[in-house]
């Protein structure tokens, strides 16, 4: 893992929470105001959401938005957040599965505006020298990860997954996976990396990690993950009503597996925070056709 992947990752740590009072924004010059602003809710520390927010900024801007972007690091609150209005879309939901609970618990206030890539999944992963090739090996190598599944953050989709469905169909309970952050769960990883020690992590695809990082999945011979679904932009109710140029982008946006894995590769590891207008803009050298097929 690079130095400024690193870094990028504990930085997520300090993640914001949802400005309420965006939700007044435009509303000054007594309703003479014409500018069109866009505020993208994304977690840092999953860096699809880099991803599908720096994509949705750049056409945004292109249309001539102000954007912002909403840094958090708890599913359930950006939900809440968009469906109130305090947030105009969440870029990467994943609501086949995945965050399907709390996209019904506030579908009332949401919209789909499209889906930008398809083939997503949850796993547990071992580093790819390790002995085990199956969850159900968990059990032979117990005592050498420390008797202990490595999860990321408790509100994430992926851990409700590991605890309601991943961890009783191999016979775990849920104390023998341990939650923090996405940042922690790597740092871990690296550590045990570094070592040569075993170790199992919860991961999913697509994530950097899973590919910078030289680790593998285990098999899932059970399918308690399930099969592959699709990441999705998801808006306030009424998005595509007062954003028409925007919607009409993201109901036909689509990324192909390389063109995801290359522009998430550059955000995260190659330009700083800030920066992803840069990494874009190498990225459309390679795919210079992307933004002019959807």
């Amino acid at each position: 893992m690079s130095n400024n992947a690193i870094r990028k990752v504990g930085g997520a740590l300090l993640a914001g929470t949802v400005a309420l009072s965006l939700a007044a924004c435009g509303s000054a010059s007594d309703g003479e105001d014409d500018t069109k602003e866009l505020s993208i809710g994304l977690i840092r520390a999953w860096s699809d959401t880099e991803v599908a927010a720096a994509l949705l900024e750049h056409k945004a801007l292109e249309l001539g938005y102000e954007v912002t972007w909403e840094d958090l690091n708890d599913p359930p609150l950006l939900y809440a957040g968009v469906a109130q209005g305090d947030v105009d879309v969440y870029a990467s939901a994943w609501i086949d599965r995945t965050h399907k609970e709390y996209y019904e618990r506030y579908d009332d206030g949401l919209e789909i505006l499209g889906k930008y890539h398809e083939g997503e999944g949850n796993m547990l992963a071992v580093p790819s020298y390790s002995a085990m090739q199956s969850i159900e090996d968990i059990h032979d190598h117990w005592d050498e990860i420390g008797q202990q599944i490595v999860g990321i953050e408790p509100g994430a989709g992926l851990t409700q997954q590991m605890v309601e469905e991943v961890l009783p169909a191999y016979g775990f309970e849920e104390a023998d996976m341990i939650t923090s952050s996405t940042p922690a769960m790597l740092i871990e990883l690296q550590s045990a990396m570094d070592a040569g020690e075993e170790i199992v992590v919860t991961l999913w695809s697509p994530f950097w990690a899973t590919t910078q990082m030289d680790v593998r999945p285990l098999d899932d011979p059970l399918n308690a993950f399930g099969d592959s679904e699709g990441i999705y932009y998801v808006g306030t109710a009424g998005f595509a009503e007062e954003r028409p140029d925007l919607a009409e982008w993201l109901e036909d946006f689509e990324l192909t597996e390389d063109e995801f894995g290359s522009l998430e590769n550059l955000i995260v590891n190659e330009y700083e925070d800030g920066e992803e207008d840069l990494a874009i803009a190498e990225w459309l050298e390679d795919y210079p056709h992307v933004f002019d097929e959807s």
